[in-house]
């Protein structure tokens, strides 16, 4: 479950950031668009992806323990 929500919060900021065009990039200010939350969620996005193991190091033990592929 970590690894499919995280990578899918990853995809969802992005796709924010991407909508927000140009000014996706001014985090800061009264030009900031909601006032620069999808900038800090966006960050958070990829800190969020290494808690409890970095999301490669999850598919290793997914592919280990559930799939019995060797180490």
């Amino acid at each position: 479950m970590k690894l499919y929500w995280s990578e899918l919060y990853q995809r969802i900021t992005e796709l924010a950031l991407d909508i927000l065009g140009p000014t996706s990039q001014i985090a800061d200010g009264p030009l900031a668009e909601e006032g620069g939350r999808w900038q800090i969620r966006f960050l958070k996005s990829r800190g969020d992806s290494i808690h409890s193991g970095t999301n490669q190091i999850q598919r290793n033990i997914i592919g280990e323990r559930l799939l019995g592929l060797p180490r």
